[in-house]
């Protein structure tokens, strides 16, 4: 039971794994472009209703509305890839069951920021000597390490919610319930 559990996880890794690569390629290729494209117009301007615009400005304007979506799909992809592999990894953990209680949800979060640390570690000075491109793929790279970073932070803030709303609950009814006999006598 458990190889077939490992070989529908590797397709399915396998899968992700090219969709995520794919869309990161895509990424790639239209920062090139852009690059290409922005040194092209770079000091040039153009006129639209008698006012001057810079070229390089509104080409830039014009990829980023472009590579938005294309971000938004790999940080989809990545997602996809992050619950595959933290299932197969909290499975392996003595005790550990496939229902997730918020407690193991908080795990979870934890074992993706270490390994987001550890992956942007190792990954954005890789780009760094690429004089071309370098600076912006390590950007580019940071910021997704960074907002993955803050909605990993946030899922753990909303399930130590979820685990602690009783307690809360519990504790207003009687701050209440003491100012209403305070109020009373």
């Amino acid at each position: 039971m458990t190889k077939n559990n490992d070989t529908k996880f590797l397709k399915e890794f396998n899968i992700d794994l090219k969709k995520l690569l794919k869309h990161f390629f895509i990424l790639i290729i239209l920062l090139v472009i852009f690059k290409f494209f922005s040194s092209a117009f770079h000091g040039k301007t153009i006129e639209i209703f008698e006012e001057s615009y810079d070229l390089e400005l509104l080409a830039m304007i014009i990829f980023t509305v472009v590579f938005f979506p294309i971000i938004a799909i790999i940080l989809q992809d990545t997602g996809r890839i992050l619950d595959l592999v933290s299932k197969f990894v909290i499975k392996r953990f003595p005790g550990m069951k496939e229902d997730v209680s918020p407690v193991l949800k908080i795990f979870r979060d934890i074992v993706y920021i270490l390994l987001l640390f550890l992956v942007s570690s190792a990954v954005v000075p890789l780009f760094v000597p690429y004089f071309f491109i370098g600076v912006h793929l390590t950007q580019i790279v940071s910021m997704i390490f960074m907002i993955l970073f803050l909605f990993f932070l946030y899922d753990i803030g909303k399930q130590i919610f979820a685990i602690t709303k009783g307690h809360y609950e519990d504790f207003e009814k009687k701050i209440l319930k003491s100012l209403n006999n305070k109020n009373d006598s």
